[in-house]
């Protein structure tokens, strides 16, 4: 049943917003290509903030990126603060690639999974009854206690609230994301992994699913004061405590798609949802009534106070509620108008408050923190408290080799430089292992010509780096670039038109929207200039005369799945397709091969695949959704290594790959490797 809509309009005295929670970088539209496991468990969740503009520009603090002689190395950005606890000493701050913990005087320390942690992707941190702090992963069911300097990891999210019951039932406050309860009840509610819900009541385990109602793909999960249990995933399901039999609700209409919602949080008076923009929707805050079917809409189209896009919802003990995100940070006390404080329209991913009302605030480059102040004020014939600031200071920032944590894009020069291309700009390292950066434009793609320039693709158009700045080529904004084996350079745009760079121009070859029905997700070329495409509806081969035919798993030879991912051409045209069921091989006279799991004895890691790089050998490095595999050229040997964070891969050779995704980069050798007997 469709919900009635209550859009609330409130009087504007100020202007300002706010933002926290845990936000992933969304999937491609469809027939693009979809990324791995995002790291939020909402499949496909909103798109991070683009880094602060109205915070200083100067560049981040740089780390070179040393390589040892270890097998496996890894770099990150631990400055894309999202989750941020104070636990009235330390600051705790949850990345996309670790755990960082900051001390009063700035400094800091890393965790990761060298230090027990599971996982570096952070989902929520928490606190128990007793003080014990409690993480939980985007892409592990494990959940991570810290006491006393020292880390305990249960195996499964079960396990670890058999073991700590008492202790996270009577925690002072909840994160969705982990765990939720309320007073006066024994019951203990959170998310699987499995997209379902649980509950404890200390003796026994009831799991609430599709056949009891529960909408799909389940990662927020919070219970009001009343016993009433909303679960928030692709739509928003709610039943009473104890019942089984669970209710969908509709969404506020501002709220585009389930994949933008990015927190919730159930009260006295009814069930908050925060919310990204999406289409032509803009972000904000709901609240659905209790007792009723309204929802009231909290816009910053209706009313400046409230941000943009809201990442975050929050009631402190006062009763006020507290939202962020683009703008800064915006409360409303009880009966009271929205009132916002002047952060110089940062985007703020986290905050948290110490015992002394210092705010300590979370974005993309770094930790501020400010001084929050009472002040006597009056409104409307009532006195509340209104809130001042202080001075912002900031920011706290660790060196890093990376601009962000996502990587996008890999290459590799003749010279042996490694170029890393990123949401937050692109970094060079070179056979020194020098480090510098190149641009501070978002990557969407990268490409090395013959001559050492670099192509890159950002939002604004299409560029060449040869020297020191990067010469604009086009404005068309490109998706894919590609070298034939002639060195010419083929671009794919975001209106799924494909082109080969003729001298200074470039000659329009097909508009593959119209050929395959749906957009490329990449493209290879072949010595004799036909053109190979990923698509959603399954292989495309445009033949240099313009013949095109699209291969599909229904037929005889081809991919075991329409659901192309990634194509690349080894040594003597051999042409690798990556589907989401398996991998397949076609010869250049049309003999193909497929590979599964089974077939490969587990080398082949996973079904599901994402990406495919040769080696100059032959050698095949693939990333699929449970790791990454290696088969060998010549003995066609497999071998695989668990990393479920990866989405992109480049060999540098048989026996080194690297692999980026949402948690950073890593550095891999054939030693670190599992071989399949």
């Amino acid at each position: 049943m469709l919900s009635r809509i209550l859009i609330v309009f409130v009087v504007v005295f100020s202007a300002a917003g706010c933002a926290a929670a845990w936000v992933t970088p969304t999937l491609p539209a469809e027939g693009h290509t979809p990324g791995p496991p995002s790291a939020n468990p909402n499949p496909g969740g909103p798109t991070p903030p683009a880094p602060d503009e109205a915070l200083p520009t100067a560049t981040p603090p740089l780390a070179e990126m040393v390589m040892d002689d270890a097998s496996v190395q890894h770099w990150s950005n631990p400055n894309d603060a999202r989750e941020l606890l104070h636990d009235g000493t330390h600051l705790w701050v949850g990345t996309p690639s670790g755990l960082v913990r900051w001390e009063p005087d700035g400094t800091h320390r890393i965790y990761t999974t060298e230090d027990g942690l599971a996982s570096e992707a952070i989902r929520g941190l928490a606190r128990d009854g007793e003080g014990h702090l409690w993480v939980g992963y985007a892409d592990h069911e494990a959940w991570s206690e810290y006491t006393e300097g020292t880390w305990h990891t249960y195996a499964t999210r079960q396990e670890a609230v058999e073991a700590r019951y008492r202790a996270l039932l009577s925690a002072p406050h909840f994160n969705p994301r982990l765990w939720s309860s309320r007073e006066e009840s024994d019951w203990l509610w959170l998310p699987t992994t499995e997209g379902t819900v649980q509950a404890y009541d200390g003796e026994t385990w009831r799991t609430y699913g599709e056949r009891e109602g529960v909408i799909h793909d389940v990662w927020l999960v919070t219970v009001s004061p009343q016993g009433r249990v909303w679960a928030v995933g692709r739509g928003v399901s709610t039943a009473e405590e104890g019942v089984r039999s669970w209710e969908d609700h509709s969404f506020f209409s501002s709220v585009a798609d389930s994949q933008h919602i990015t927190d919730a949080l159930a009260d006295e008076k009814g069930l908050w949802l925060t919310f990204l923009a999406g289409g032509e929707e803009s972000g904000g805050a709901c609240r659905l009534k209790a007792g009723s079917e309204e929802w009231e809409g909290h816009l910053q189209e209706l009313n400046p106070t409230i941000p943009s896009e809201v990442y975050d919802v929050r009631i402190d003990e006062e009763g006020t509620i507290w939202l962020c995100g683009i703008g800064g940070l915006s409360y409303r006390a009880e009966g009271r108008p929205w009132e916002a404080l002047p952060l110089d329209d940062m985007t703020v991913q986290g905050y948290a408050q110490d015992e002394e009302n210092t705010l300590w605030l979370g974005t993309t480059r770094g930790i501020w923190h400010t001084q929050l102040i009472d002040v006597d004020g009056t409104m409307q014939q009532d006195v509340s408290q209104q809130k001042e600031i202080g001075e912002l200071e900031g920011p706290w920032r660790i060196p890093s080799p990376l601009l962000d944590n996502n990587v996008r894009a890999l290459a590799m020069d003749s010279t042996g430089g490694l170029w890393i291309g990123t949401d937050g700009g692109l970094s060079h390292v070179d056979a020194r292992e020098e480090t510098t950066i190149a641009s501070e434009k978002a990557i969407r793609a990268l490409a090395i010509d013959e001559n050492d320039a670099v192509w890159l693709a950002a939002e604004e158009g299409l560029y060449r780096l040869k020297g020191d700045a990067p010469e604009q080529i086009t404005e068309m904004v490109v998706e894919h670039i590609t070298l034939d084996p002639h060195g010419t350079p083929w671009i794919y745009t975001r209106e799924d038109e494909l082109y080969r760079a003729e001298g200074e121009d470039w000659k329009k070859v097909a508009q593959v929207q119209d050929l395959a029905g749906v957009p490329a997700r990449d493209v290879a070329i072949d010595g004799k200039g036909q053109v190979f495409l990923a698509t959603a509806e399954g292989l495309g081969i445009l033949s240099p005369e313009g013949e095109f035919q699209l291969i599909t798993d229904d037929e005889e030879d081809g991919p075991l799945s329409k659901d192309v991912r990634a194509v690349t051409l080894g040594p003597e045209d051999v042409l690798w397709v990556a589907t989401a069921r398996g991998l397949a091989r076609r010869r250049p006279d049309g003999h193909w091969t497929r590979f599964t799991t089974e077939s490969t004895g587990g080398g082949l890691r996973a079904m599901e695949m994402w990406d495919l790089s040769v080696a100059p050998d032959g050698t095949l490095w693939m990333v699929t959704s449970a790791g990454i595999s290696r088969r060998t050229s010549q003995e066609a040997d497999w071998a695989y290594y668990d990393l479920p964070s990866g989405a992109h891969v480049l060999a540098q050779g048989p026996d080194v790959a690297w692999v980026g995704g949402q948690s950073g980069l890593y550095r891999l050798s054939a030693e670190a490797l599992t071989p399949v007997p």
